[in-house]
C-alpha cells in the first residue's frame, strides 16, 4: 500500500560508510616515476623560458618510453627495472 506523505527511508545513503568515504577521501600523489617525469618537464619549460635554451630531445621516443612507464604491483627487481630503464631514457638520452 502506497502512502500519500513522506517517510523517512530505512536505509539512508549519505550515512553509510562507503559515502563517507568517497565524500572525504584524499587523492593520493602521482606514482614517483610520474613525478620524476613531471619535474623534468617542470625544469625544461624553466629553461625555455628564463634562459631560452631548449633541453629536449628525441621526444617522439621519449613519449613512448613515458607511456611504458607504470606502477608496479610489488617492488621487485624485475617490475622496477623497465621503469628505471624508461627513466634513464626520458632523464639522460632525452637531453639535448
Amino acid at each position: 500500500m502506497f502512502k500519500t506523505y513522506n517517510v523517512d527511508s530505512d536505509h539512508k545513503l549519505v550515512e553509510t560508510e562507503l559515502y563517507q568515504a568517497q565524500m572525504n577521501c584524499i587523492f593520493s600523489e602521482p606514482i614517483l616515476e610520474e613525478r620524476i617525469i613531471q619535474l623534468r618537464t617542470g625544469f625544461y619549460n624553466r629553461m625555455i623560458k628564463q634562459v631560452n635554451v631548449d633541453l629536449s630531445h628525441l621526444e617522439d621516443e621519449i613519449k613512448q618510453k613515458k607511456e611504458s612507464v607504470a606502477k608496479p604491483i610489488s617492488y621487485s627487481e624485475r617490475e622496477v627495472s623497465t621503469n628505471i630503464i624508461a627513466l634513464d631514457g626520458i632523464l639522460n638520452e632525452g637531453i639535448s
